[in-house]
């Protein structure tokens, strides 16, 4: 038997996919053909194995803070891929020098590490957000970095993994930019 599948687009790039899963065990051709002869395609790459999942997460915010001061984050994550990745969660791990102050989204507090359960990411969903607040210790000296990390993990496996957490440096004190002035 013969099944015939149609992927079209409008000159730009695009990724296809199909789910092989129905035809697991049995032999498969692929054809590629134009609609007429004048059509032009570039074929980039054809995979035929498992297909995964790719959470990605990022963290935003304010580079620079004094003691005592508030410093905002921006979690931002989503899926990239045409598969969902379910279970997620996001871990954002404080250090020393801030305090957390509160969230767009309550997340599960133990110490210094913040956990939000996010749930099901859909296939090719629109990134979605958690806004963080935090405060400078008093006691957090001038001239230092804060060094702050987020992490997503999925229940789903992946292959790539690198784009899994991010790191947010905050100069605590005031971030200056002088003139560079050289003489001959």
């Amino acid at each position: 038997a013969q099944t015939s599948f149609s992927f079209t687009t409008n000159s730009n790039w695009r990724q296809s996919w199909i789910d092989m899963s129905p035809w697991l065990g049995k032999t498969v051709t692929l054809t590629f053909s134009n609609q007429t002869p004048d059509d032009l395609f570039y074929l980039d790459e054809v995979t035929l194995s498992s297909a995964h999942p790719n959470v990605w997460v990022d963290l935003q915010g304010d580079l620079a803070a004094f003691p005592g001061e508030e410093v905002n984050y921006e979690i931002r994550f989503g899926n990239d891929t045409n598969l969902d990745a379910e279970a997620n969660k996001i871990t954002l791990t404080l250090p020393s020098n801030l305090n957390f102050v509160s969230a767009s989204s309550p997340p599960t507090v133990n110490g210094s590490v913040l956990t939000w359960q996010v749930g099901d990411l859909l296939a090719e969903s629109a990134a979605s957000s958690i806004l963080v607040t935090a405060t400078v210790k008093a006691s957090a000296p001038l001239g230092t970095m804060i060094e702050t990390q987020v992490a997503i993990d999925s229940t789903t496996p992946e292959l790539v993994l690198g784009n899994n957490t991010d790191t947010l440096s905050t100069f605590v004190g005031d971030l200056v930019h002088l003139p560079f002035v050289m003489r001959n």
